[in-house]
């Protein structure tokens, strides 16, 4: 079946079918859903988690795609309004050129959708050789936000990349978060810029506010690192920059 109307109920998912030259597909997307610009121009069904379902009933879609952080039991309530749902796969960046692929098929894209997966694979793949020379695993610190834990998680999708990046997430204590900062004395600090502004501005200040930050390896070398955290965290075409940064935040003499 050839889908006129679809929604879309995450970022990842919206930008992959605008790179496949299918955002003219798209009549529905999420509050979070924020690249290419012409995002902005179509109607919003609500959160990421939380999406309105009667907003979304309302817009009349042949198709919803999800993923598979989403509820089962919310996508069954879509699918009881006659809507088709389709899952995809996009929980770290690795997943994006299978993702890619399938959303190809589904946007009636399939030619295009192989050459940008297999493209996409290719660098990312590069990436991972260039981060295997890196002569040492450094130490990382990710403060996503004021006094966050976002990173402090083994299985955090970010320690992960983190890992793959060459580097090795601090453990953090979740009741005494900055004293085990300091104690596992972080070689490099990284935060992530995203386009609310104002909240990177918080962390760079919570940063510079915060003394027993002060007494890390990397705040005595300045060696504080900024990446653009939806291209590290949001699987998609564009996925192989954001890796890049990663790495070469942690090991730039590699490049």
């Amino acid at each position: 079946m050839s889908y006129q109307r679809i929604v879309s109920l995450a970022p990842s998912i919206t930008e992959s079918i605008f790179a496949l030259n299918a955002g003219h597909l798209l009549v529905g997307v999420t509050d979070y859903c924020n690249f290419p610009p012409e995002t902005s121009k179509l109607k919003s069904i609500g959160g990421f988690i939380t999406p309105d379902l009667n907003k979304i009933k309302a817009l009349a879609p042949q198709l919803l795609i999800a993923t598979t952080t989403h509820k089962k039991n919310e996508l069954e309530k879509v699918e009881n309004f006659g809507i088709k749902v389709e899952v995809i796969k996009m929980e770290d960046i690795f997943d994006t050129p299978e993702a890619i692929e399938e959303l190809g098929h589904l946007t009636n894209q399939p030619q295009f959708a192989n050459k940008l997966a297999s493209e996409t694979d290719l660098e990312l793949k590069k990436l991972l050789e260039l981060a295997k020379k890196a002569k040492s695993v450094k130490k990382v610190y990710y403060l996503c936000s004021t006094g966050s834990f976002c990173a402090w998680k083994n299985k955090c999708t970010t320690t992960k990349l983190i890992e793959l990046a060459g580097g090795k997430h601090i453990k953090l204590k979740n009741k005494d978060h900055l004293n085990s900062v300091i104690t596992e004395n972080p070689e490099v600090i990284i935060i992530p810029y995203s386009k609310d502004r104002e909240e990177y501005k918080e962390t760079i200040a919570f940063l510079e506010k915060e003394n027993k930050l002060h007494d890390t390896i990397a705040y005595r070398t300045s060696n504080i690192q900024s990446i653009t955290g939806e291209l590290l965290l949001r699987p998609g075409p564009r996925s192989p920059i954001g890796f890049e940064q990663l790495i070469n935040a942690i090991h730039p003499e590699l490049f």
